[in-house]
């Protein structure tokens, strides 16, 4: 259960919610289920994927697969390239 309150399966919505997210490594296994109130599951649900998505940039910065978005001047990314001579013309 993700609260402390109890479920009346006949009163309240309820749902079999994973424990630990399977985009975050959790398994599909009954062991990683349990019930859990339908609006109470939401809110867990919105915090994981914020989690998932927070892991995913990281993991993108980590390997380096962003580009720079200020590229130096005279780079390979910039819309100038220097010359031989030292002149900076546009590519």
């Amino acid at each position: 259960m993700l609260c402390d309150r109890r479920i009346d399966g006949a009163r309240e919505r309820w749902i079999a919610e994973h424990i630990r997210a399977l985009e975050l490594g959790g398994a599909d296994t009954l062991e990683n289920m349990g019930p859990a109130h339908e609006a109470c599951a939401m809110v867990k649900t919105q915090d994981d994927h914020r989690r998932a998505a927070k892991a995913k940039r990281q993991k993108i910065q980590d390997i380096g697969a962003y580009g720079s978005k200020r590229p130096l001047p005279s780079g390979k990314r910039s819309p100038w390239k220097r010359t031989l001579s030292g002149r900076i013309v546009r590519r």
